[in-house]
């Protein structure tokens, strides 16, 4: 059970850096193109007619290819204020709920995602410069939810482990030295 489960974090980290890297990838290529075609069309006022279409393609994977690198490396937004406050046994618990319902929001999300890309009005679809089929653009959801899902299957065991360690008297979190 223990290698699966370190198999699972392993898998989880390799494609935690691979989103990263296409992250940065789309980035780059994002900013040289749109350089490109502000030099085209005010020094040469000309333009590729593609350009526009294919940089709202590559934001949309950019978004969900970052979402998934911020959620598995834990950097997502969230308030904290009463977390903060309580025992590291409500905080356990209340991380390993969070991290349940993710899971299970997260999986439908995907389910939903995979459900609409693979449906005949999207895969028929050609968009209107690139000529390539839509479903490129709405795989987007599909890879960014699957890898965030499969980041929050990761999680759970830790989780778990957390609440154990929490109500077996060992307190995993460093403690504060007190202000003088």
């Amino acid at each position: 059970m223990k290698r699966t489960v370190k198999a699972i974090q392993n898998i989880d980290n390799v494609l935690g850096k691979i989103a990263i890297m296409l992250t940065v990838v789309l980035t780059i290529l994002m900013l040289l193109l749109s350089l490109t075609e502000v030099i085209r069309r005010y020094l040469f006022d000309l333009s590729f007619p593609w350009s526009e279409e294919l940089l709202r393609y590559m934001l949309i994977w950019l978004v969900f290819t970052g979402a998934a690198a911020a959620y598995q490396k834990d950097r997502m937004i969230n308030v904290d204020l009463l977390l903060s406050k309580t025992s590291p046994q409500v905080k356990s618990i209340f991380l390993l709920i969070v991290d349940i319902v993710s899971l299970i929001f997260l999986s439908f999300l995907t389910y939903l995602a995979i459900k609409r890309v693979s449906s005949p009005t999207v895969v028929k679809r050609i968009s209107a410069t690139l000529k390539v089929s839509m479903s490129y653009a709405y795989a987007a959801p599909v890879a960014g939810l699957a890898l965030m899902t499969f980041s929050s299957l990761a999680k759970l065991p830790n989780c778990i482990n957390n609440v154990k360690t929490a109500f077996s008297g060992r307190n995993t979190e460093k403690e504060e030295a007190p202000i003088k």
